[in-house]
């Protein structure tokens, strides 16, 4: 669930010397959305090592690991020999990105904390990595589809949404994640985005008194347990109007393919609109 979040502001804590520009740069991505990030900026060919679960773009998931949620290998980073390691601040633990530093490593933390964020990020990486013309393009690229979804959905009427991940207990995001935004652009409203954590665990009571309209959940969750969960819970106008649908959630971390997660959201909440307008 980690990586959910969107936050921007590009941070740059560095204490290692910068890569040199001579040299071909040697990436490892701490996340897997980062390895997104660097292909989408043009600069795949540099990646050298991924986190654990990087299954996209294919160059990047046949790469080495270099660990995950759990913790990183100091000595498989090492061996990569990076001139430069990216770090995610809502992914990555600040222990790790001092950690290497203090092995002599450049390290980059990146904070998308928006939809728009998506855009600085690339630029950014465009800069570190010498590919600028490719990331501006994909940046302009990305905004523009943004921008036409945002245009599109502006003036919808407004569906209370619960995004739900698991059942024992389940859990939900607040409105500083990426699945929270890419709801908003659609006319959805996070019914806990509110909540003071970017992800908690929420009571099936708490979920019975906010009455979500529509529910989200990912799509690599066990579909039995989510209906089983939802059948105790018959009054809510989710489950009335037959609007709890999957979603990859691998779409909603903060890269330009959370575009395609937008417009499957937009698309649900578009045919939810259509059977209550007719019901």
């Amino acid at each position: 669930m980690l990586g959910l979040g969107l936050g921007m502001g590009v941070c740059v804590p560095t204490i290692a010397a910068e890569p040199s520009a001579a040299a071909t740069p040697r990436v490892i991505t701490l996340a897997p959305s980062l390895a997104r990030l660097v292909c989408a900026a043009g600069a795949c060919h540099d990646l050298v090592a991924v986190a654990q679960f990087t299954d996209a773009p294919p160059q990047a998931a046949k790469l080495p690991r270099i660990g995950g949620f759990s913790g990183i290998n100091d000595e498989a980073i090492l061996a990569a020999h990076p001139s430069l390691v990216l770090a995610l601040d809502q992914f990555t633990p600040l222990a790790w990105v001092t950690r290497l530093q203090r092995l002599g490593l450049t390290v980059r933390v990146l904070h998308v904390h928006s939809l728009d964020d998506v855009a600085t990020a690339l630029r950014q990486i465009g800069d570190w990595l010498g590919t600028r013309a490719a990331a501006e393009g994909a940046a302009a690229d990305y905004l523009k589809q943004l921008d036409a979804l945002r245009q599109r959905y502006a003036h919808t009427r407004p569906v209370r949404v619960f995004f739900q991940l698991g059942v024992a207990p389940a859990y939900t995001v607040n409105r500083e994640s990426a699945v929270s935004a890419a709801i908003a652009v659609c006319g959805g409203v996070n019914v806990f985005g509110k909540l003071p954590r970017i992800a908690e665990p929420v009571s099936a009571e708490a979920v019975l008194a906010r009455q979500p309209q529509a529910v989200f959940y990912s799509a690599d969750s066990n579909r039995a347990e989510i209906m089983a969960y939802w059948k105790r819970l018959s009054d809510v106008p989710a489950v009335t109007h037959h609007a709890i649908f999957p979603v990859a959630v691998e779409k909603l971390t903060g890269t330009p393919q959370v575009l395609d997660g937008i417009r499957t959201i937009c698309r649900d909440l578009d045919a939810l609109r259509g059977r209550r307008n007719h019901g």
